[in-house]
């Protein structure tokens, strides 16, 4: 319950100091205030600093978090029929999500009318990460370049040189390598990693301690410079990727009554109670025991399938993941003017897939999982911060 007030606490400041910053911002853009102006000339360096401290745990965190959830997956393989059919089922509809979203969003992105000019300030309002971000944009590899750089003849220089996706291609391979030695030497591993993945969430934990002032100082800067830029695609944001959610949610009710033989009205009397509390709670672990409830007594599921699949479903299952983060990708692409290439948009889908089984079920328990991948993609850490604010809102 702690953690849970603490989680909406979080979320509602940030939402305030989005709002607020915002605000501020578009009246000093507007009245031309020389202290308003001053004064985000004063807080930027603070959305700064904070972000340099996010980006200083991307490494430790995104290495421990693939190599357990790589091994968790491992073990998971081994708990029988029911958890094998489960995963193999997640999988599927998580490839046919993303699916959906890659060949659908980009269309819809692209029909919007926000103002060029706008846009274009908004392109040149972010520094720090904007600036490596437009550099990228000119320098697509070959598709031949793409895949030799996948595999770093040194992936501490990699590493070095911000080069996320080498280091998870080499990540991986160390994963699996570790699900084939000794049962004693990999739970030794398996025990270090975790333990690496715990403490970085304390760390970024406290970073989210002052996350409100710093989407404030980060918010405030940029529509001081931008104006209504930013409230415009915030808001364009928050309808285009709520509305995926609940179309691509709308399709799997025919979907289950049809290959899991219950009529719609049985099985939506069956998860409506969950649904009320995930939308209280923007958690999946805490609508668990209504989940549980829902399937024994209204859908009339077996004890034996309710207690294993379900809990296996809320603490790996994030269908939500597949579409949120890749719409998020092309939408922050389109807003900065950066081209992505089709083999890394292919890796960032499966690697959120991949992803989504290790991260918790908690609101906005995946944002520092799939942040090093933006950073990837040369999109700058300042508008992923922001669309992160507001969350919120697409969670429910």
């Amino acid at each position: 319950m702690h953690l849970r007030n603490s989680l909406r606490s979080l979320t509602v400041g940030s939402l305030i100091g989005l709002v607020g910053g915002v605000v501020v911002g578009i009246v000093a853009y507007e009245t031309k205030n020389p202290s308003l102006q001053a004064l985000a000339t004063l807080v930027e360096p603070v959305g700064t600093i904070w972000t340099n401290a996010l980006r200083m745990m991307i490494l430790p965190l995104i290495i421990s978090y693939l190599i357990v959830a790589v091994t968790a997956t491992a073990d998971a393989r081994k708990t029988g029929q029911a958890g094998g059919l489960s995963l193999m089922l997640f999988l599927i509809m998580l490839a046919v999500a993303a699916i959906f979203t890659v060949l659908v969003g980009p269309p819809i992105i692209t029909s919007l009318s926000l103002d060029p000019a706008a846009l274009a300030s908004l392109q040149g309002s972010v520094v720090g990460a904007a600036s490596v971000a437009a550099q990228g944009v000119n320098e697509v590899p070959s598709f031949t370049e793409w895949i030799i750089s996948l595999v770093p003849a040194n992936p501490f220089r990699a590493a070095a040189d911000d080069e996320i996706l080498p280091i998870v291609v080499f990540t991986l391979f160390f994963a699996f390598a570790i699900t084939r030695i000794r049962s004693d030497l990999r739970q030794l591993l398996v025990r270090f990693f975790r333990a690496v993945a715990d403490t970085m969430i304390v760390l970024v934990g406290w970073l989210l301690q002052v996350i409100p002032i710093a989407v404030f100082a980060i918010a405030f800067p940029i529509s001081a410079r931008t104006g209504f830029a930013v409230a415009g695609a915030v808001g364009s944001f928050i309808v285009l990727v709520s509305g995926l959610m609940l179309f691509f949610t709308l399709l799997l009710y025919p979907v289950t009554a049809i290959f899991g033989g219950l009529s719609l009205g049985r099985f939506t009397r069956g998860v409506a109670s969950s649904q009320a509390v995930a939308i209280g709670t923007r958690s999946s672990l805490a609508s668990l025991p209504a989940l549980i409830e829902g399937a024994e007594k209204r859908i009339g599921l077996p004890p034996s399938v309710a207690g294993f699949v379900l809990p296996l479903s809320v603490s790996t299952f994030k269908l939500n993941r597949a579409i949120s983060s890749p719409f998020k990708l092309i939408f922050l692409a389109h807003l900065y003017g950066i081209a992505l290439e089709p083999g890394y948009l292919a890796t960032f889908v499966v690697t959120v897939m991949i992803l989504s089984f290790s991260s918790p079920g908690i609101p906005s328990g995946g944002f520092m999982v799939t942040l090093p991948f933006y950073v990837a993609a040369r999109i700058p850490i300042e508008g992923v911060v922001l669309l992160r604010a507001v969350d919120a809102i697409p969670d429910i």
